[in-house]
């Protein structure tokens, strides 16, 4: 009965991971490499719709700038309503504060340096544990904190090079003087050494 059950899993697994997207698109970062995007529909769990992107050659997409998220909008704008896995994900933890939004990472290793949530959000809602992320149309496809259940429409699947762009911070003031000097005093030497 095991074998029946697990042969079972794998083809709905398999069959979810064959269907045809019901979007695409792409985007190219700054470093001009494009990124394919596929949505699918499909009422899995997270670990499910991470599985079927491996499958498909790609990964749960990972969003990483504003420019990138702009392009999900305009992109998932086009169909209907509904909420999509994405790649980013939380270490599961019992004893973590309801609204928490510390040890958010991507599952390809990029860094998590830009964030698109709702307002409210991430909220651990109804003290259940949310450690994945999902995009959702009812919030403008800001992205919201879910429990790895199959209560969401689909996934989206990325392909392409993996890109992070973490904002470098401007110098602050104190920087910009602390150059300043350093350079007159380089100047002044440079004089002292002609006379």
């Amino acid at each position: 009965m095991k074998k029946i059950a697990a042969v079972l899993v794998g083809l709905v697994v398999a069959g979810v991971a064959s269907a045809a997207p019901i979007i695409s698109w792409t985007w190219t970062d700054p470093n001009s490499a494009v990124h394919t995007y596929e949505a699918y529909s499909g009422e899995v769990t997270w670990n499910v719709a991470n599985t079927n992107a491996t499958n498909l050659g790609g990964y749960l997409a990972t969003i990483t700038s504003q420019a990138e998220q702009d392009a999900l909008v305009a992109a998932m704008s086009k169909i209907d309503d509904g909420e999509y896995w994405l790649g980013g994900a939380q270490p599961a933890q019992d004893n973590r504060v309801a609204g928490a939004a510390e040890d958010w990472y991507w599952t390809t290793g990029e860094e998590w340096c830009y964030e698109c949530w709702q307002p409210g959000e991430p909220n651990e809602w109804n003290n259940t544990l949310e450690n994945h992320v999902g995009t959702w149309s009812d919030y403008g496809w800001n992205w919201n904190d879910e429990h790895k259940s199959a209560n969401i429409e689909g996934y989206i699947v990325e392909k392409g090079n993996l890109y992070a762009q973490c904002n470098v911070p401007e110098p602050g003031i104190m920087g910009l003087i602390s150059l300043g000097l350093g350079l007159l005093g380089l100047a002044r030497v440079r004089r002292s050494k002609r006379s």
